[in-house]
This record gives structure tokens, sequence and C-alpha cells, in this order.
């Protein structure tokens, strides 16, 4: 097939921002409260060699994960698990609480908030909910929570932030390879 043709298939459909899914914690829960999610990021950070004669040569260094953020609903009713003790401010001060933050004063553990979390997936689906890519956060764990504002001024949802550091990605495609593992060997 020829670079566009696929513009002309009648298969073709294109990723929509609105279409994806994002499960986390442990057991694993489908946040139907997302509201937005940034997919990982790769960034790489340049060398900069001066040689004698003033010039400079640049090389690429090791590459480095940017942070996830993640936007929900506060509140509501899982529809899906017929329970009505879904709040998400709730759940989201459980996960902190099984992530070891409850204990002022303590040193918090790495490995205790990865297995908070368990994995978090970003799954990007098409029409019919079918998965297009699916993201997997690597030992992911909390950078910052913001439980939002209040306004009188305002009749918006309430919303929470958070955002995620996490070791590395893993992404899959739909049709394509099983895992395709973004590179994590400089990391290690």
């Amino acid at each position: 097939m020829a670079l566009g043709d696929f513009l002309v298939q009648s298969t073709y459909e294109p990723k929509q921002n609105y279409k994806f899914i994002v499960q986390m914690g442990s057991p694993t829960r489908m946040m139907v409260e997302a509201k937005t999610v940034s997919k990982p990021k790769l960034s790489f950070s340049v060398v900069e060699l001066n040689s004698v004669d003033g010039t400079s040569v640049y090389f690429p260094a090791s590459p480095s994960w940017d942070i996830v953020t993640l936007k929900f609903m506060a509140g509501g009713v899982d529809v899906m698990q017929a329970t009505t003790d879904t709040d998400v401010s709730r759940g989201i001060v459980e996960l902190l609480a099984l992530a070891g933050y409850d204990k002022y004063g303590e040193r918090q553990h790495k490995s205790d908030a990865a297995d908070a979390f368990g994995e978090i997936i970003i799954r990007q689906i098409n029409g019919d909910g079918n998965m297009v890519e699916e993201w997997t956060l690597i030992n992911p764990f909390f950078e910052s929570v913001s439980f939002g504002d209040l306004d009188y001024s305002s009749d918006s949802l309430s919303e929470i932030t958070i955002t995620v550091r996490y070791d590395h990605a893993t992404v899959k495609f739909a049709n394509g390879p099983a895992v395709v593992r973004a590179p994590t060997s400089f990391l290690s």
C-alpha cells in the first residue's frame, strides 16, 4: 500500500481524542470518570561538545519519561460496577493510604506506591470500542494530587488532577506487534 492510500479506504477510522479508557489501581478499576489524560512522552536531552575552534557538536543523551497528567470528574455513581461508593476523591485518598502516604513523617517507599497503583493503562479505542493503541505505565507513583477548587460563581463539575511519575512505558497497537517496549536500557 502506498503512503496515503489508507485515506481512500472505506474502513479507515482516524484516532479520536475523546475515545479512551483509563484503568488503574489494584485491583484494576476502569476509571469512567477520567476527563483528560496525557499520553506518555519521551524527552531527549542534548549534550554539547565544544571544540577548540569554537564550534559545537551536539549528541543525543539518554531519554527520560515526562509525567502523565490525569484529570477526573469528582464523584458520581459507577453504573458498570453498580455501586454508589465510587467517589474519585475517596478512591484517590485510599490509593494514597495504600501507597503509604498516610504515615506522616515516615519515608515513602516506591514499591508501596507502585503496588497501590498496579499498572496504569491508557487505552485509545475506536468507534466499536476496540483497542487502537494501549499505553501501560510501569511502576507509577504520585507526583502530585490536586483535589480541585471551589467557586460560587461556577456551575462546572468538580475535578481532581493527579500527576504520575513512572519508570517507563510499553505500547501495544491494534493489528501490530504484541508489545513495543519503548527505550528503557538507557534508564536502567
